[in-house]
């Protein structure tokens, strides 16, 4: 036979076989489908029924029974979550520039997630610090009164040039575009590197 299971019960094609003639493979227990020009991998069939939550992916919606003892929709509208297209718009207000991110995350709904989950009081980390909008969310709701502190680690080229500019920019309310609503956020923060 041309194929074989690897440990996790995958069909694997050995090398040098030809796979237009894998078409006709048909093991019912297994589900394995292969291309009918024997150009593609092979795949294993899944069916709705056989699925995990029916299929559905999560989206921005949380029970707030799952989360929270108080009875509140944790739903977020767009408006009250933002989108990534105004998170490149703000990055780019705050530092100018071209914006290296494709997927930002919005200020709006880190904002929301921080207000949620962390204690007004706590310790936000984020491990994957990017375009440094976890720390900015932190430093506009300490800006409100609360008392947050936040670690941000990147280790991409950019963690000077644009997670510890923006950071920079957003306590002391020198944008490169500022809005109308543009103030200084206050706070400090210590820039490692390692």
């Amino acid at each position: 036979m041309p194929y074989h299971l690897d440990f996790r019960g995958n069909c694997v094609v050995i090398a040098g076989s030809d796979r237009r003639k894998m078409v006709s493979f048909d093991e019912p227990s297994l589900n394995i489908i292969f291309s009918k020009k024997g150009k593609g991998l092979p795949s294993q069939k899944r069916y709705l029924r056989e699925l995990k939550n029916d299929g559905r992916v999560i989206g921005t919606y949380w029970e707030s029974k799952d989360i929270l003892d108080e009875p509140f929709s944790l739903a977020l509208t767009h408006e009250e979550s933002g989108h990534n297209d105004s998170a490149k718009r703000l990055i780019k207000a705050i530092i100018g520039g071209d914006i290296v991110f494709d997927t930002p995350k919005p200020l709006k709904l880190t904002k929301q997630l921080i207000h949620i989950l962390c204690p007004k009081d706590g310790i936000v980390l984020d491990a994957f610090g990017g375009s440094a909008t976890t720390a900015h969310a932190v430093l506009d709701l300490n800006n409100s009164g609360d008392s947050r502190r936040f670690i941000i680690i990147e280790l991409g080229e950019y963690a000077d040039s644009i997670a510890a500019e923006r950071v920079r920019r957003v306590i002391d309310g020198n944008w490169a575009y500022p809005r109308k609503d543009t103030i200084p956020l206050g706070g400090s923060f210590v820039y490692l590197s390692l």
